[in-house]
């Protein structure tokens, strides 16, 4: 569901409210897939990196193989985020 967000906001960036007057739903659209955004990238960046030594269970096991891959995704929704909200 984050990809989804961030490329729904990806195509919604040349359509953002900027300073501009538009419809009340655009700005609401704009500041909903901001705030969705946000939270992932949050949710991503704080979460603590997996030990690559304890890698017994599965979900551990596909952690070790790509261990940075929450922060990545998290900086990926941070920076959409930003470009979502700074007028271009």
């Amino acid at each position: 569901l984050p990809a989804a967000a961030g490329m729904a906001a990806m195509a919604w960036m040349p359509r953002a409210p900027h300073g501009r007057t538009v419809p009340a739903p655009a700005t609401v659209a704009t500041a909903l897939l901001a705030a969705y955004l946000l939270v992932c990238a949050v949710r991503s960046l704080t979460r603590p990196m997996p030990s690559l030594r304890s890698a017994t269970v599965t979900a551990h096991r596909a952690a070790a193989a790509d261990p940075y891959g929450h922060s990545r995704d998290g900086a990926m929704a941070l920076g959409t985020a930003v470009m979502l909200l700074v007028p271009h």
